[in-house]
């Protein structure tokens, strides 16, 4: 072969496959209050051409914006957007990379370590509404009470979300305000399970430390609380707790499990990602603090045993969050965001980004290695 040949196939450039860009067609106008007809369709990689008749309505809608959200929901469960086969799906409008790879972190994570903690699956899509290019999204499996398993008949199952009493107890004004405890299944009228959940919260806030220790397995699957516990441990700097999560109970013998909301946890990074700028504070939950304090049920050693375990497995390795960090952050996302005009509008210059990006990458390597010392304080 010639050598201007060589050189000429040596300097081409590699072409970048785009996303996959999921359609929506409607002539309905939509809004927050109700769904309305729309079709969704997508060009599958293998199988070619989907479509698919469902009913949507907007998350989030502002006259300014083009970038709404989307609560999608099929006629039937099918493969959308060649992420899982799933009926009721959101599309949420991205305007911060490094939150969005950060909650793909965080659900990776929390499945991996334990496989009976429940996630979502998903994935960044580009989106066109009536043939408008909207942009960069995220498609989500929906979190609701069919993908948690709750009992829907059971009189005690309950889905509460981000209930405000792991933070404060009640004072008679907030309790007496519309739907204290966020439940959001069932539905309050008929079912109104906030009697129940007093006696929840007056068992986390005034319990002694005896009946605490007897009675929090009764309450609380302390498998799962350990996973979310060390998750917490592994983003938080200080004492701000993430808020962004389920309490939920499938059924009346069933006890509480907590679980990741459809949105990205908040992660507060220090400014400089350095050993001294890190802190391992109790946290502002007083479920986990009194697990800490009382050590309940030998909750201390639980903790340590299950970090052990995730180590010694190699489930959270500096490897392995290279490795994820490259996965998601690939080329064809990156095409995607600087085609996504509304994104650079309205959100950081992309070096910023990427700096956020090797900070966030940083900050959980250090944090993985201080862990050890931090546990054996307990």
């Amino acid at each position: 072969m010639p050598l201007c040949v060589i050189v000429l196939l040596a300097c081409q450039k590699k072409e970048i496959p785009p996303l996959l860009t999921l359609s929506i067609q409607t002539e309905n106008e939509l809004d927050t209050l109700e769904k309305k007809a729309i079709a969704v369709s997508y060009e599958a990689p293998i199988d070619g051409y989907k479509k698919y008749a469902a009913r949507a309505k907007l998350l989030s809608h502002s006259n300014q914006s083009k970038k709404s959200s989307f609560d999608i929901e099929l006629e039937k469960k099918a493969v959308l957007g060649e992420v899982a086969e799933e009926d009721d799906w959101v599309l949420l409008a991205v305007d911060d990379i490094a939150a969005y790879v950060q909650h793909e972190w965080c659900k990776t994570l929390l499945h991996r370590i334990n496989t009976a903690n429940l996630i979502p699956r998903g994935a960044f899509v580009q989106v066109n509404f009536n043939a408008n290019d909207l942009g960069l999204y995220y498609l989500q499996e929906e979190i609701n009470g069919g993908k948690l398993d709750v009992k829907k008949r059971d009189p005690l199952s309950i889905i509460l979300k981000n209930p405000p009493f792991f933070q404060q107890y009640r004072t008679d004004e907030a309790s007496q305000t519309d739907n204290y405890y966020q439940q959001i299944f069932p539905k309050k009228s008929p079912q109104n399970l906030a009697q129940y959940m007093s006696r929840l919260e007056d068992f986390l806030w005034t319990s002694s430390d005896e009946t605490f220790e007897k009675e929090v397995t009764q309450w609380f699957d302390l498998d799962n609380v350990m996973d979310w516990h060390l998750l917490q441990l592994l983003l938080t700097n200080g004492k701000k707790t993430p808020q962004s999560s389920f309490l939920y109970k499938t059924s009346t013998e069933a006890p509480f499990r907590i679980a990741l909301t459809d949105y990205p946890l908040p992660l507060f990074l220090p400014k400089k990602i350095t050993k001294e700028n890190i802190t391992f504070d109790l946290p502002n939950h007083i479920l986990l603090k009194r697990l800490l304090q009382t050590n309940a049920r030998r909750y201390r050693q639980g903790l340590k045993n299950r970090w052990k375990l995730i180590i010694e497995e190699q489930l959270f390795t500096e490897e392995w969050i290279n490795q994820f960090f490259e996965k998601q952050l690939s080329p064809s996302l990156w095409e995607a965001v600087k085609k996504d005009k509304s994104h650079q509008n309205h959100s950081k210059e992309w070096t910023l980004v990427e700096k956020e990006l090797l900070d966030i990458k940083n900050f959980l390597k250090l944090k993985r290695s201080m862990m050890d010392t931090f546990l054996e304080k307990y």
